[in-house]
């Protein structure tokens, strides 16, 4: 497991074997799907979120929840993700 190879114990030794720590990890995730690995690591505590492409984001729970489109007369579009309120 990477966790425990010492060509990556360190991030200078990271750094050091940039190239195979690529290569290690890009052939382990090739077949992930990116929303289940998400999932995965947000359950684990590690702060994650897949990468979407426009459409999925578009549609996804997030964006509507914050209220991210919008529409105008002929104008649709996406939102700002700064919200401002007043608290009590």
């Amino acid at each position: 497991e990477l966790a425990e190879d010492s060509r990556f114990a360190s991030n200078s030794r990271r750094i050091a074997n940039r190239a195979e720590l690529t290569r290690l990890m890009a052939e382990s995730l090739a077949d992930k799907d990116g929303v289940s690995l998400a999932v995965s690591l947000l359950k684990t505590g590690l702060p994650a979120g897949p990468v979407l492409a426009v459409d999925q984001a578009l549609a996804a729970e997030q964006t509507a929840a914050r209220d991210m489109l919008m529409a105008m007369d002929e104008y649709s579009g996406v939102g700002t993700p700064i919200k401002l309120s007043r608290n009590g």
